[in-house]
């Protein structure tokens, strides 16, 4: 029983002796312990007044635009397209789908939404957002882009030839569209 009483009075005398040493420590070398003011860790984060917004990357740009008019379709269909060109499928759905719900006949959201469907792996929904898109809004990168997926992954030769045509009668066609398209169905008629 006293070898007991013994070793907790040791111990309690080394844990009160670690605690003076620490505590003497502090009091007798101040630069261990650095007093920062709140008010200085608030200006110290905060970017100085004269900083232009400039600096801030795109994305961060449209995320901000967006989080302030989060009803603003364009601003949507911006972010969702820029997060498609970062290959961020499922981010950029997101923010198109609340677009879409916003305005459901908007044909650069389905078309975007097509696109990701497609990538995702669901070439079918993707065909039907760009078949959509088409009906708002007739343009020729949209009936190109159709036009493959209705060729090499739905195997479906016949649409693809009428959107590879109606793409080259798309009002909007370029010659350098014209040119690729023209590329394509000549691979068709070649086999």
């Amino acid at each position: 029983m006293k070898a007991k009483h013994f070793l907790i009075i040791t111990l309690a005398l080394c844990l009160g002796l670690m605690v003076a040493t620490v505590v003497w420590q502090r009091i007798s070398s101040p630069s261990l312990v650095t007093h920062v003011s709140f008010q200085g860790m608030q200006q110290e984060s905060m970017p100085p007044a004269s900083m232009p917004e400039d600096n801030d990357s795109d994305m961060g740009r449209l995320m901000r635009m967006v989080g302030e008019d989060p009803d603003n379709i364009e601003k949507l269909a911006e972010l969702g397209s820029a997060l498609v060109a970062q290959g961020k499928y499922r981010e950029a759905g997101l923010f198109l789908e609340r677009a879409r719900k916003l305005d459901p006949n908007d044909a650069d959201v389905l078309y975007y939404l097509g696109y990701i469907a497609h990538q995702e792996g669901d070439t079918q929904k993707g065909a039907a957002l760009m078949e959509e898109s088409l009906k708002q809004q007739d343009r020729a990168t949209v009936h190109f882009s159709l036009a493959n997926m209705y060729r090499y992954y739905l195997k479906d030769e016949e649409s693809a030839a009428r959107h590879f045509s109606l793409g080259l009668k798309s009002p909007d066609c370029t010659e350098e569209q014209r040119t690729t398209i023209a590329k394509e169905m000549k691979k068709e008629q070649g086999k």
